[in-house]
């Protein structure tokens, strides 16, 4: 959709110049039949450059950076936890990190996603997503549906816990 916004943009302001040169034409022109020619292609364009800046400033972008705003594949709903780590200096981060993979597998079987992201790894989308959700403590598990947060779960806690009041926030 950015493209497509971005691609009427650029053919509005395309018709707004073409629309100058022609008025500056029309000042180089003897005849008044010609005069009024160039009023009505230049209104013409005006008003196709105003319609297209139009649609572009009021299309929606779908696609944004943000992995949880994409749509799903097939069903319907997307569900899915995103954890944020602070491994640098966190103990209970450590211990949630070394048990991701368990807990991916466990929130899979409910049809859940799981999205981690540590500060040692990626610390520029961690902190970018620290600021989006106002993160303060770590580790901090955000559970999102379609992209809205529905909920969090504090801190660590062992796997299936951690799982059932992530399920539990989705239902």
């Amino acid at each position: 959709m950015t493209n497509v916004r971005n691609i009427l943009t650029i053919v509005a302001l395309s018709a707004l110049g073409l629309t100058l040169f022609v008025a500056l034409a029309k000042n180089a022109m003897k005849s008044n039949k010609r005069k009024q020619t160039c009023d009505k292609i230049c209104g013409m364009l005006v008003f196709i450059a105003a319609v297209l800046l139009a649609v572009a400033q009021f299309m929606e972008d779908s696609k944004t950076e943000s992995f949880h705003e994409e749509k799903p594949h097939g069903s319907g709903d997307k569900k899915e936890v995103l954890i944020l780590s602070a491994m640098s200096f966190c103990g209970y981060c450590k211990k949630i990190n070394a048990n991701k993979d368990d807990i991916k597998k466990a929130l899979k079987n409910h049809g859940i996603d799981l999205k981690y992201v540590s500060d040692t790894e990626n610390k520029a989308e961690f902190e970018k997503l620290q600021k989006k959700y106002k993160v303060k403590g770590f580790p901090a598990s955000i559970v999102l549906q379609n992209g809205k947060e529905m909920g969090r779960v504090a801190g660590y806690m062992p796997t299936q816990q951690f799982v059932e009041k992530a399920v539990a926030q989705l239902n």
